[in-house]
């Protein structure tokens, strides 16, 4: 394709066409300019080119190699265009380039930059331009190069048109003196241009005459070198003479025609300054082939050097830091697999002294608990010098100080320091000078040791060196500190596992799957089964046979549920053969994602329980039966009933009716081992260590049991302990009562204590395991309710991806082509609009799925209005909602756990309780605190009781999430009676309004300038959306309105506010779901301070409860944003129609 033309394109090629240049042979006076001009942009092509009718043709090139191309492949066409220089950095990244096949194939240019070849009448003949074959710029100092020598292009081409009229002219207009003058003239003032981009290019140029020797330099040379023409050999003694040989010899084999003539070297100017130069030259020869003349151009390249300089120097300083990083990365990887701490200690050592360049180095550890350094590591040091150091005390030589002060020493000169005159026969014996020392030291400042290196001259280290060391230290301190956490790692496994053997229960870990894979050793002993026996389903065939199938059954069903297992399980002992009770739990372990990775469990030897249990039932039962039936009969059967209280087991002791001590058997005695006093009520509890269940809180004498009993108490089994200050502390159960005579007199009060202690204790040890097995389920629980929270919000935030991104682009889409309906009313728009109301509507319908916009959008009254039309909508479910007490100021997640509660509640109506109407009541109680919410049918109803166990997120899954957040689930329910669920909840604090206070800047761009010379009487419209894809399609729809004025825009309820006072619009569009503050409330606010404005609110939702609350806040009209390109405008006029 043709390039664009100028506009004066006839002009342009008359005035081409007037110079004759077109098709000439080289001349030197442009093919100077070209090669000057590669040389100061330091690019390989240079080219002066004319641009004619069907191509473009080169008066001179330098590197390109050909003399004309087509116009459909140039570049400087465009150039002509402009009246600046063109640049093109990167010809590919260049739209007008980039396809190009002298870009993408062939030569592959990738540079270019051109000056226009302007006449003094304007007309642009060509360019100057320069090429290359990589991505770059030009300087400053190159651009003005390339603009003065373009001026001297055309100079030289008027200079040769004025020649060739004065030689036709020359007979008949003027002498040719005249003539030789005026050429001389314009050969000076040439001369003065050229000198003048010379100087600007920093150049000077210079011609050698072999034969005689003499060098002419252009008039720059004497301000760079301040040296003029003369002897070549003067400007020779102006090399470096680091550099001198090599000028000599490039310059030689230039002459004999071996090399081209082009070397960098450095010059010493008269001043003492060092400068760069590079020097290009040409040889030329007389018509016999001989060198005569040696010339060329020297470039002051001291700029480009220094940088290099300052490159390279750079350049070692970042190979020396990847070096560093390199090492440090490789000792890191080092720590992570080596588990040998010595190794890891020896290579940091090692490490450290590369570092300083030192050959001596030791690493030192802190022993706490004697306050010394002891070594660990070391480098290059024999035993003899180790010996003689030993340990080292904190506070004592460099090491030592290191550790006090917890900073590093450096010791320049150990020899010449007084400080370490003790330390000399230890120098001398280790051969070095000086020390550095840096502290070892855990991210909370606890010393673990030193590390040293040690040279043998004066040192002082680098920062570079002091920020290594430092890394390492920090590298050696993380080993030490993980070597030590993973020998107490190893050590409490260890006490684990032989806690777990040593343990008089059973203890037991299966698959997820609920094979057994590991019993310890009281299993073994207890049943007799080795573990391949065990493993499985084996242990269960120490079961008692009637059991088998009931403990089994429990066990899978644990498993399948992933919940608490626990049975009751008679077990065979191997030694006796006897069946004995066994309480068995197991927990689930989960890994880090929740499934099950294995079970652990015990089992408890509760049969001595369960049959002390028995006895002491029985026991009571026999004492209270012996008691009723031989009060009547007290005073015959005495020595009957003094024998009964020897022999029994159990303590008995009585009082009389003044409450003094009376009777004690032999098995009170013995808790105590004291003889019996007859101690009145307020010394029994001090004489006789008489405690409460705590076994810590002393009684007082109302609390004894014997007391309680004496007042007319009936005491059952009050567990008290007695702990005598000598013998063993006993926990007791105490029962008893007042006894009386026939005519119903007081006579005295006696009770019966049973000790329980070993009970006790194996209760206790039962609670502990029952509180562990507790406390992971609560663990669990509370993970559960996170993940069921993470769901909640991670729907939401999908779904307000899909409201803010999708919804929001269809509806761009819709707005435009909305507009280009009205504009083309021929063009059948439809079937694309139908595809974008689908989309919308799909879009729309996913978004209510996810998370319901009207829980958010709606107070908690319209929000269970919304919720009964769904269920209406879906099911037919006839739903009476009642809403008692002011709005809950419920927290996002908890309302949306909520109605998905009271969904599944509804849903569970329709399909299993076969009720066609159902109720909800909500009420906020006790002071606003808390929320009950009430769902009530008169469906087929269940059994209650069987609840526990259901899975998913039915009623079961629904009280459990209620109770990790505090709340409580109550169930009602009876086979044919209907069911009602009671869900009460916690109210969280409401949510402070005061960013909905705070003013917003108003971001630059939200008020628009009315269009010019609008009509008196356009209706002024500000308006609000927080997407600005919608904004530009309302003000798209609105401006092709001729009666209608876009006065600005707000992308948030608080700037809706603030822009409505300043602007005073007519009629505000309000989107209603918007951050900061809704447009509910921005409407509110509007409408309480300018009631003559009119606010029309959009939403993508129809929901008739969102368009009550927008007209209950003053709203005088609702459109959605799916139907705005039809009813936008009708909705606008009709408020105004109002008005007038």
């Amino acid at each position: 394709m043709l390039p664009p033309k100028p506009d004066n394109e006839a002009g342009r090629i008359a005035a081409l066409h007037r110079y004759n240049i077109l098709d000439t042979p080289p001349e030197a006076a442009f093919d100077d300019i070209a090669r000057l001009i590669a040389n100061v942009c330091e690019t390989p092509i240079a080219v002066i080119n004319f641009i004619a009718e069907d191509r473009q043709w080169f008066k001179s090139e330098i590197g390109l190699g050909v003399h004309e191309t087509p116009l459909d492949t140039s570049i400087c066409a465009y150039a002509l265009l402009q009246d600046d220089l063109l640049i093109v950095p990167d010809l590919r990244k260049d739209s007008r380039f980039a396809c190009n096949p002298l870009v993408r194939g062939g030569p592959e240019w990738r540079f270019y930059a051109g000056a226009r070849l302007e006449t003094e009448e304007g007309h642009a003949l060509g360019t100057l331009y320069v090429l290359d074959s990589i991505p770059r710029e030009l300087s400053e100092r190159q651009k003005d190069a390339l603009t003065i020598l373009a001026r001297q292009v055309i100079a030289q081409l008027e200079l040769r048109r004025q020649w060739q009229i004065s030689e036709s002219a020359a007979r008949g207009k003027e002498s040719a003196f005249e003539r030789e003058r005026e050429i001389a003239a314009r050969l000076r003032a040439n001369d003065a241009r050229l000198n003048l981009s010379l100087s600007a290019a920093r150049m000077m140029v210079w011609d050698w005459d072999l034969e005689t020797g003499v060098t002419a330099q252009s008039e720059n040379a004497a301000a760079i070198l301040g040296i003029t023409d003369g002897a070549a050999a003067a400007f020779f003694d102006l090399v470096h003479p680091g550099d001198r040989e090599r000028v000599k010899t490039a310059t030689q084999k230039a002459i004999a025609g071996e090399t081209p003539y082009e070397v960098e070297f450095r010059v010493i100017a008269p001043d003492g300054r060092v400068l760069w130069l590079l020097a290009k030259g040409e040889l030329r020869r007389d018509e016999t082939g001989r060198a005569t003349h040696l010339a060329g151009v020297s470039l002051n390249i001291s700029e480009r050097k220094e940088t290099e300089q300052t490159l390279a120097a750079a350049k070692t300083e970042l190979t020396a830091q990847l070096d560093d990083m390199t090492r440090l990365h490789e000792m890191s990887v080092q720590l992570s697999t080596d588990t040998e701490l010595k190794s890891v200690l020896d290579s940091v050592v090692k490490a450290v002294c590369r570092v300083h360049g030192a050959a001596l180095g030791t690493l030192m550890l802190y022993d706490k608990e004697q306050k010394e350094l002891y070594p660990a590591a070391r480098l290059g040091f024999s035993d003899a010098y180790m010996d003689m150091v030993g340990r080292i005390a904190v506070g004592a030589g460099w090491c030592g100080m290191a550790v006090a002060e917890r900073r590093r020493i450096v010791v320049e000169n150990a020899l010449n320091d007084d400080r370490f005159a003790p330390y000399r026969p230890a120098i001398e014996l280790g051969g070095y000078q000086s020390a550095y020392s840096t502290p070892l030291l855990t991210h909370d400042g606890e010393v673990l040791g030193t590390i040293a290196t040690y040279m043998q001259q004066p040192y002082c280290p680098s920062e570079r060196a002091v920020r290594l060391t430092d890394l390492y230290a920090r590298l050696a301190s993380e080993a030490i500190a993980r070597a030590r956490y993973a020998a107490a790692l190893r050590d409490s496994e260890a006490r684990y596992r032989t806690l777990i053997e040593v343990s008089p229960q059973i203890v037991w870990v299966a698959q997820p799957d609920g094979h057994i894979i590991y019993c310890n050793e009281s299993w073994f002993e207890y049943s007799g089964l080795t573990m391949a026996d065990s493993g499985g389903d084996g242990w269960t065939q120490v079961i008692a046979p009637e059991h088998v199938a009931r403990v089994s059954r429990t066990w899978m069903q644990a498993v399948a549920s992933g919940e608490q297992f626990e049975a009751e399980v008679p077990f065979r002992r191997a030694s006796d053969g006897q069946f004995r009770w066994h309480l068995a739990r197991g927990l689930p372990l989960r890994d880090e994602r929740g499934t099950i990775a294995s079970w652990i469990g015990v089992a408890i030897d509760i049969d001595d329980r369960k049959q002390a249990e028995e006895t002491l039932r029985r026991a009571h039962a026999q004492l209270e039966a012996r008691v009723v039936e031989r009060t009547a009969e007290l005073s015959e059967a005495n020595k009957f009933l003094q024998a009964l209280l020897d022999n029994v087991q159990d303590a008995i002791v009585a009082c009389d009716a003044s409450g003094t001590l009376t009777l004690f058997n032999p098995a009170t005695l013995s808790l105590h081992g004291l003889p019996p006093m007859p101690l009145p009520a307020a010394q029994w509890a001090e004489h006789y260590d008489l405690y409460r269940a705590d076994g810590k809180t002393r009684m007082a004498t109302e609390d004894i049991p014997l007391f309680r009993a004496l007042r007319g108490e009936r005491v059952r089994n009050v567990e008290m302990v007695i702990a005598p200050k000598r013998g063993p502390a006993r926990t007791l159960l105490a029962s008893g009562q007042a006894f009386h005579d026939d005519r119903g007199v007081k006579l005295g009060a006696v009770v019966s204590m049973h000790d329980i202690s070993e009970r006790k204790q194996a209760e206790q040890a039962l609670q502990t395991a029952h509180h562990e097995l507790e406390r992971r389920a609560t663990q669990l629980g509370t993970l559960t309710m996170q993940l069921t929270q993470a769901e909640a919000k991670e729907r939401r935030r999908i779904a307000q991806m899909l409201h803010d991104d999708l919804q929001q682009m269809l509806l761009s889409g819709k707005f435009k082509l909305g507009a280009l309906k009205n504009r083309a009313p021929d063009v059948d728009f439809s079937p694309v609009m139908e595809i974008f109301d689908q989309g919308i509507q799909i879009s729309r319908s996913l978004t209510a799925e996810l998370s319901p916009p009207a829980l958010y959008q709606l107070d908690f009254a319209g929000s269970l209005a919304w919720l009964s039309q769904r269920i209406k909508a879906q099911y037919g479910l006839d739903l009476a909602v009642k809403v008692r007490g002011p709005d809950p100021a419920l927290a996002d997640e908890l309302k949306a756990l909520l109605f998905q509660a009271l969904n599944e509640l509804l849903v569970n109506v329709v399909k299993h309780a076969g009720a066609d109407r159902a109720s909800v009541d909500a009420s906020t109680r006790w002071r606003g605190a808390w929320l009950v919410v009430r769902v009530e049918d008169d469906g087929a109803g269940f059994d209650a009781t069987a609840l526990r166990g259901n899975a998913g997120f039915g009623l079961f899954g629904i009280r459990e999430r209620f109770e990790y957040l505090g709340g409580k689930v109550v169930v009602y329910s009876r086979v044919g009676r209907g069911t009602r669920v009671a869900i009460i909840v916690p109210i969280s604090k409401a949510r402070s309004d005061a960013e909905s206070t705070e003013r917003v800047p108003r971001p630059l761009g939200s008020v628009v300038r009315e269009r010019s010379a609008p009509a008196r009487s356009a209706i002024r419209v500000l308006v609000v959306d927080d997407h600005a894809m919608v904004r530009a399609g309302l003000r798209g729809i609105l401006e092709d309105e001729p009666d209608m004025l876009v006065a600005g825009e707000a992308q948030d309820g608080l700037q809706a506010v603030s822009l409505t006072s300043e602007l005073q619009p007519d009629v505000v569009l309000m989107d209603i779901n918007m951050p900061k503050l809704d447009g509910v409330e921005a409407t509110r606010r509007i409408k309480a301070a300018h009631s003559h404005i009119h606010v029309i609110g959009l939403s993508m939702h129809a929901d008739e409860r969102v368009i009550l609350t927008m007209r209950a806040a003053g709203a005088s009209d609702y459109v959605t944003k799916d139907d705005v390109s039809d009813a936008l405008c009708a909705s606008v006029r009709k408020c105004m129609q109002s008005v007038g």
